[in-house]
């Protein structure tokens, strides 16, 4: 298992996270133990074992979801997640508008954004170089929001900002496999054809 290389330094993104597979339901928090009661509340309401390891399998899973630099150990030949920049961010955003700039409507963006902030491809601090992309992808939107943008982080999928994806049509969007069951972009462009 991956384990952190210093103690006591909170993540990139400022906040620890999890999620549990067996549920697909996503937990976040600034403090790991917090983080590690509300993911055995969780367990136990849902009649799931609370493994003994559990503080183990969180800082695991929070390794493979931030840059290689932060986590130190053997991964078992299990895949990471990919170190991206704020240049490949932006390249995979800036692409989503690249031929139409147009927005789909705030009550769809709001639906994607719901789907987005509970998946489990939805990477949180994984960019620790993107300083100002916030306000850069709130430019590119022209100031839409989703109630939800502070759950949504990159797209492990084409390393887009969730913030920008769910606001772009769907047929822009690019369709590399790997998108979960309950993905948005798969069920548009179905409904669509």
């Amino acid at each position: 298992m991956l384990k952190y290389k210093v103690r006591n330094v909170v993540p990139p993104g400022n906040r620890y996270f999890y999620t549990v597979s067996e549920t697909d339901t996503g937990f976040e928090h600034s403090v790991q133990s917090q983080l590690e009661l509300m993911v055995q509340e969780h367990l136990v309401v849902n009649k799931l074992p609370v493994p003994a390891d559990l503080s183990a399998l969180i800082e695991d899973y929070i390794c493979r979801h931030v840059p290689e630099s932060f986590c130190f150990g053997e991964d078992e030949g299990r895949p990471r997640a990919r170190v991206v920049t704020i240049f490949t961010v932006k390249d995979a955003t800036q692409r989503l508008f690249a031929v139409n700039r147009k927005f789909v409507e705030q009550v769809v963006a709001n639906r994607r954004a719901s789907v987005c902030a509970q998946c489990t491809r939805n990477v949180l601090g994984a960019c620790s170089s993107c300083t100002g992309l916030p306000s850069w992808v709130a430019g590119l939107l022209e100031r839409r929001l989703t109630p939800l943008d502070k759950s949504l982080g990159l797209c492990y999928i084409d390393g887009s900002m969730l913030t920008a994806k769910v606001f772009a049509a769907a047929s822009q969007v690019s369709q590399p496999d790997g998108h979960p069951e309950n993905c948005w972009l798969p069920r548009e462009l179905a409904e669509v054809v």
